[in-house]
């Protein structure tokens, strides 16, 4: 355990020096940091001996953050086999869990709908990991798309004497859309 965390510290380390001159570790740099913990912790529990089973899912942390956890899980059993087959595969499941979702929608069944919203999740989550995409990664970049949405617009309201309280949804919604056609004018 004592090589783990001179790992974990080492690792740090280099983190923090590559990116001292902006004075802060970017989100790439922690989730790169989070999987090569993970990486490192799989090795450490390889041999560990439990009361529980031997699993290939043991060793990731049920405090990892919930779209974190799925990646891992999955793209573990995905390195035994047990993965799809295409995109398209994965594709229809995410069909499938959508529609199982507007059904217990219909019922207004609580439990249902979070089981079925987790299920909805899980499998997009794989849909990432199966397409290489770290869902924390897609998740941030979309909160920070709203975020700068939805402070345009609170600007062009205020430039206008109003606080989102007056607008009206069908004018927060062009006001939305107007943001969206404004990042497609600016390059990547």
């Amino acid at each position: 355990m004592n090589d783990i965390v001179s790992a974990v510290k080492t690792l740090i380390l280099e983190l923090e020096l590559k990116n001292s001159k902006t004075k802060k570790i970017k989100l790439d740099a922690k989730i790169r940091l989070i999987e090569k913990i993970s990486e490192l912790l799989d090795e450490a529990f390889k041999n560990n001996k439990t009361d529980h089973p031997k699993s290939i899912l043991n060793g990731i942390s049920p405090s990892l953050p919930s779209l974190l956890r799925a990646h891992y899980l999955t793209r573990k059993a995905s390195r035994v086999g047990f993965d799809w087959n295409s995109a398209g595969d994965i594709l229809k499941k995410v069909e499938e869990e959508f529609a199982e979702l507007k059904e217990e929608v219909k019922k207004k069944n609580h439990d249902g709908i979070e089981e079925e919203l987790g299920d909805l999740l899980f499998v997009l989550v794989n849909v990432g990991r199966f397409l290489g995409i770290n869902p924390e990664m897609a998740l941030h970049k979309s909160i920070e798309k709203f975020i700068s949405r939805f402070h345009h617009i609170e600007y062009s309201l205020g430039e206008k004497g109003k606080n989102l309280k007056d607008a009206s949804l069908e004018e927060m919604e062009y006001l939305w859309e107007e943001a969206k056609k404004n990042e497609s004018l600016i390059p990547s």
